[in-house]
């Protein structure tokens, strides 16, 4: 299958989870995206473990190409050592077999180049989250 036509999910899409099934403070449950380096997109979001949403689409191969250069800025999936709260504010970041582990949105936020790719995940989830909401699953 050629690169372009294969879909979100392969083994080399940067793949990003955020919120939780379970915490009271993440009110959009449990997020996740994954995004080949092309641009396709699959998003699924859920609650308490059941599915409430899924969305697949393309972001196109710039929009593609910046999240996984914003990753490459940092020595990805290295993240400094730093206390995990508890609740919605975790976020995982994969590709491949590279990943973060579970970390603070909000402290990697503060880091060069995960700061810049966690905002722009963030978006394009915000966008799939509406897209999810606006039609029946796919």
């Amino acid at each position: 299958m050629k690169t372009e036509e294969r879909e979100a999910g392969d083994t080399d899409d940067l793949r990003y989870e955020a919120g939780h099934d379970y915490a009271p403070d993440a009110g959009w449950g449990m997020e996740r995206i994954s995004v080949a380096r092309g641009g396709a997109f699959t998003y699924r979001q859920s609650f308490r473990e059941v599915v409430a949403g899924t969305v697949r689409g393309d972001i196109g191969a710039e929009r593609a190409s910046a999240l996984f250069a914003a990753l490459a800025r940092r020595s990805f999936p290295s993240v400094p050592a730093h206390q995990l709260p508890p609740g919605g504010s975790m976020v995982r970041v994969s590709i491949g077999a590279l990943h973060t582990g579970w970390v603070d949105r909000y402290f990697v936020a503060e880091l060069d180049g995960f700061g810049d790719a966690i905002a722009a995940l963030d978006e394009v989830v915000g966008d799939a989250r509406r897209a999810a909401a606006s039609g029946p699953p796919v």
